[in-house]
């Protein structure tokens, strides 16, 4: 009876995510956008019928309750919500005139440039301005990198055992060669 029970719960969770991964997907698939909030409609309607069910004693009432609740308020959250979103051009909200590069003070072709010497090379400071950048530029650059280095770092992620992915096997007799 126990393993009956345990079946009967696994089916229903399994079938609770795969409604809610199946509704994503539609949603994302029709509209190309991913309706995150569809988890808050699932869960007003779960919290509609349970309380219609706790109420009038009866399922049936419940199930009718949850969808109508889930109908109602998801179209209402589309229109309210993701229907202005989408109807606005899109927009980088810089005013007239105004660019990335005029802004930075410099021409992605420019840091292009002197990135691909001091990552893709490895040049140092005194190098990349031998090559013929000027200093403030090489320094703004060089702390740019510094500031963002956390930004090219995987993940951390639980130790399971004595070798970590990422930090072990980096070396060339790891791999016994």
């Amino acid at each position: 009876m126990y393993y009956a029970e345990l079946l009967l719960v696994g089916l229903v969770w399994g079938c609770t995510y795969a409604l809610m991964a199946l509704g994503l997907t539609l949603v994302y698939g029709l509209l190309r956008i991913l309706h995150v909030a569809q988890a808050t409609v699932f869960t007003l309607g779960a919290y509609v019928g349970l309380l219609v069910a706790n109420h009038s004693g009866s399922l049936a009432l419940a199930f009718a309750a949850a969808a109508l609740a889930a109908g109602v308020f998801g179209p209402l959250i589309y229109r309210l919500i993701y229907q202005p979103i989408l109807d606005k051009p899109p927009t980088a909200d810089l005013w007239a005139g105004q660019t990335d590069e005029g802004e930075l003070g410099f021409t992605y072709e420019r840091v292009d440039q002197l990135l691909y010497l001091l990552v893709d090379q490895r040049y140092r400071r005194d190098e990349a301005i031998a090559a013929g950048f000027e200093p403030p530029f090489v320094d703004r650059v060089l702390a740019t990198i510094r500031r963002n280095q956390f930004k090219r770092m995987p993940p951390l992620i639980a130790k399971l055992s004595n070798r970590t992915v990422g930090y072990d096997f980096l070396y060339l007799r790891d791999w016994e060669t």
